[in-house]
């Protein structure tokens, strides 16, 4: 027997005609038509009748009529001009009856059946009291048919429309559910019907829909959207697709990707859907759901939740279940690790809170393994920086909403050049977890680190595959280049060491950025950078570029997509200027890796280190490569001067000043907080941008994108961790300023670094340097500081 959920009248004419042609034969009474699992009892009466006189041997098999968009450039995506006649994928009554002359508009699925015996069995098994009287075993088998003929559509359709089914009815009819609202009604003192509704509302709210005419919308949308002002065509790497695409196969997976623009969530679904891997069940911001794409692209297969539920346990039991359902089931998620947009170009620590419920499935032996997919969308240029810049200063951000989103798509008309999207190498939560039982074992603060821990390398992961573009490396020279106007030739022999490294350690880049090896390649960056105002150009007898006006922070924000690649090398040339100015000549290593330690400490906040050893141990590989036979050299303090002088590039300036000026402005505007009052952090950072811009004018920091909340924020964040925000912190104000002295003294070798680099001075200058810089810092010191701290 043979059933069909749903089929309109010409839909069992097709299935009638399938039959006959691939079975040989067929009668009317070999097809059960239902209706859907949803309906009103007074519908259930014939398939009750059938389902019940049937014997245990028939073999039961769902079939469907699945009808199909017109084929283009051999692809079945429906457009947007299709929907002028109705949707192509249920098209009505009236269409059907055209379409069916049509053998390439339709095809006939059929799923895997089951014998009534093995049925009935099942619901003996899970039937705990009939919800639907004498409907029951007649809707649970028509579930059943569901999915099982959805499972072969996705096979039939492409694993890019493998999509869930009845997903709510599946949740809430569960024990698991039952027992959930039972124990939140004892654990929140509210009745269990109470919790109900509110479980049934809340999943109503959050359960993306299962259209695959709304998966076609958005794919459209999503081409639409970028071809504006990017290259239609996405760039990616073949090989990781198809590293991708096995584990895809294999185990529900997270793909994880960076998130630097509202158009990421638009990147990510097409790139799937154009390499024919699986959709994601993609994760946003409820301020997103933006009439009418937002209630489009839920129907797509996003999901938006709230920001902040925090004190609202059932709307997270449900979206723990949600997603542990989704798990179960095999279906993959996708969302930003990073929890919003980066402002400054950096990846920002990884949020645990999605994570922690996939982690509870895997605990729960509701999914035997999940893949983690690091991936790193990368852009050329963006029409997003300049809002960054305008937060950077302490504007507010800018209010989504339908206006606003107007106002973005127009944004878009633009040359921006190309989209890349790379995939960092995956990782599996039973390789940094454990098996279940292993977990389960675990303390509540071990679990907690481990999840740490997977974040941490999943971000790791994202900086390692993300490529160097050509804006990113010419940003990095031009700010690099110490306020100085800077001809085209200049420009490109700037750019060359850098790209020398990146070859030389293999590190991703772009086309974009592999053509700076010509003039002919750093103009056409230079040109766009121009179109977007970021840089400005000058006429002359020669064309000079530099950052343009109220630029510095755009700029930064290209160049800090690729800081993490020098990091290293930064880290090791202060620590080399640290150990030269020590006064102690003894255990110069000692002193090198003590400092490289400190830097670690201070940076923890803007970058993904590992831990302590692991991080030692990447230095000494570094050193290694970079400055064989480092360790003879420093037993001595002329040796560390010559390990100085043999560094390929000086990478500090470019690396860190910005971020230690930022966190100089924190350090001095905390010294001039009362001890004794609470210090009001919303209040504080709102007065740095002020603070920073008249520091940047009396010449007391250099860099312009310093003066930026963006950088603020982990400084407030490092002071914090350091007990310096607590009045009850013992001597305060001493250790207050002490971290500013600190931070003072890392931007004075900073710029001995310069110095040295630019030749205004040598390695065995260096003490004398500083020196000069520790005297001037003092005289600093005292005009800043009033007198209100010591009152």
């Amino acid at each position: 027997m043979f059933l069909a959920v749903g089929a309109t009248p010409v839909e069992r004419q097709l299935i009638e005609e399938w039959l006959t042609t691939t079975r040989g034969a067929a009668t009317p009474s070999d097809i059960i038509s239902t209706p859907v699992p949803t309906a009103t009892d007074s519908l259930w009466g014939h398939v009750i009748a059938q389902l019940d006189g049937a014997p245990d041997d028939v073999l039961l098999t769902p079939v469907r009529v699945s009808w199909l968009p017109p084929e283009r450039d051999g692809r079945r995506t429906a457009r947007v001009i299709d929907l002028l006649m109705g949707n192509p994928r249920r098209p009505g009554p009236r269409r059907q009856r055209l379409l069916r002359r049509k053998s390439s508009r339709f095809t006939v699925i059929a799923g895997e059946g089951a014998t009534m015996a093995a049925l009935r069995t099942r619901w003996a098994d899970i039937n705990k009291g009939d919800q639907h009287g004498t409907s029951g075993f007649a809707r649970f088998v028509v579930r059943r048919a569901v999915l099982a003929v959805e499972r072969a559509a996705y096979r039939e359709l492409g694993a890019e429309y493998k999509v869930p089914r009845l997903v709510r009815e599946q949740i809430t009819i569960s024990t698991r559910f039952q027992n959930l609202v039972a124990s939140l009604a004892d654990s929140t003192g509210r009745s269990p019907a109470s919790v109900a509704a509110d479980a049934h509302r809340y999943l109503n709210e959050m359960v993306a829909g299962s259209s695959r005419m709304f998966i076609d919308f958005t794919v459209q949308f999503a081409d639409f959207m970028y071809r504006q002002g990017y290259d239609p065509n996405i760039d990616v790497d073949k090989a990781q697709i198809e590293t991708v695409r096995e584990y895809m196969q294999r185990y529900p997976a997270l793909v994880l990707p960076s998130h630097r623009c509202n158009l990421d969530a638009l990147v990510m679904p097409a790139t799937l859907h154009e390499h024919h891997l699986p959709r994601t069940h993609t994760f946003g911001g409820i301020n997103m759901a933006i009439w009418p794409i937002g209630p489009l692209f839920r129907l797509g297969g996003t999901i938006f939740i709230r920001r902040d539920a925090s004190d609202n346990p059932v709307y997270k039991a449900m979206l723990r279940e949600y997603v542990g359902y989704l798990m179960e089931k095999r279906f993959s998620l996708q969302w930003y690790v990073e929890g919003g947009r980066s402002r400054t170009g950096k990846l920002l620590p990884p949020k645990l809170g999605l994570l922690s419920y996939v982690v509870d499935a895997y605990r729960d032996g509701r999914t035997d393994d999940v893949a983690l997919m690091p991936a790193s969308i990368a852009y050329d240029q963006l029409h997003d920086v300049s809002d960054y810049a305008w937060e950077a200063s302490g504007k507010p951000k800018q209010q989504e909403n339908l206006k606003w989103m107007i106002n973005y798509v127009r944004a878009q008309r633009q040359d921006f050049g190309r989209i890349y999207v790379r995939f960092g190498e995956p990782l599996r939560l039973s390789a940094m977890l454990g098996t279940p039982e292993q977990l389960k074992a675990m303390s509540k603060d071990e679990s907690r680190l481990a999840m740490q821990k997977i974040g941490l390398e999943v971000a790791r992961r994202i900086n390692d595959a993300t490529p160097i573009t050509g804006t990113a490396m010419v940003t990095l020279a031009l700010l690099a280049a110490d306020k100085r106007a800077r001809t085209l030739e200049e420009v490109t022999e700037m750019v060359q060491r850098p790209l020398a490294y990146a070859r030389r350690r293999s590190i991703p880049m772009t086309t974009s950025a592999e053509e700076l090896n010509t003039p002919a390649g750093v103009q056409h960056t230079l040109d766009a950078l121009a179109r977007l105002k970021v840089v400005k150009a000058f006429d002359g007898p020669e064309n000079l570029y530099e950052i343009g006006p109220e630029q510095h922070v755009a700029a930064s924000y290209y160049r800090n997509t690729i800081v993490h690649f020098f990091l290293k090398s930064a880290i090791i040339e202060l620590a080399l200027v640290s150990t030269v100015v020590h006064p102690d000549d003894d255990e110069l290593e000692a002193t090198f890796f003590a400092a490289a330690s400190r830097l670690r400490d201070l940076l923890k906040f803007d970058f993904f280190f590992r831990e302590r050893d692991a991080y030692l141990d990447g230095l000494r590989r570094e050193l290694d490569t970079e400055l064989p036979g480092w360790r003879e050299l420093m037993t001595t303090r002329s040796g560390v001067e010559q390990l100085i002088d043999r560094l390929p590039m000086l990478w500090s300036p470019v690396v860190f000043r910005s971020i230690f000026e930022a966190y100089w402005v924190v350090a001095d505007a905390l010294q001039r907080q009362s001890a004794i009052a609470k210090l009001d952090d919303k209040a504080f950072l709102a007065s740095l941008p002020d603070l920073g811009r008249y520091a940047l004018k009396r010449g007391w920091i250099r860099s312009p994108e310093a003066v930026s909340t963006h950088l603020f924020r982990p400084g407030l964040d490092l002071m914090r961790q350091q007990g310096l925000t607590d009045p009850a912190t013992p001597d305060v104000l001493q250790r207050r300023t002490a971290m500013a002295d600190e931070l003072r003294r890392v931007l004075d070798m900073i710029d001995a670094s310069v110095a040295v680099g630019i030749g205004r001075a040598e390695p065995t200058d260096l003490r004398d340097v500083v020196g000069s810089a520790a005297t001037r810092n003092s005289r600093m010191r005292s005009a800043l500081i009033g007198r209100t701290q010591r009152d």
